[in-house]
């Protein structure tokens, strides 16, 4: 039967790995645990930079400018 999970080796810096016992121990986690809510933290910032980068795209090619935004939501709402 397959597992659910898969080992990794990871090296370390030894003041990285002591930092890292010492958030598991703080947050209640074991260290599989911590690795993942920081993964999946990582992932989701990146995928928010990625929209925000495109989305300013956007609004460059329609010559859309920050102090723009307010008024532009105001007439959707209207």
């Amino acid at each position: 039967m397959a597992r659910g999970t898969k080992t990794i080796t990871l090296s370390l810096p030894p003041d990285v790995v002591d930092e890292v016992d010492r958030l598991t121990k703080e947050e209640g986690l074991t260290r599989s645990e911590l690795f993942q809510q920081l993964f999946r933290q990582y992932s989701e910032a990146k995928e928010w930079r990625r929209i925000l980068h495109y989305g300013q795209g956007q609004a460059r090619k329609l010559g859309i400018r920050e102090e723009d935004i307010e008024d532009i939501i105001d007439e959707l709402r209207d």
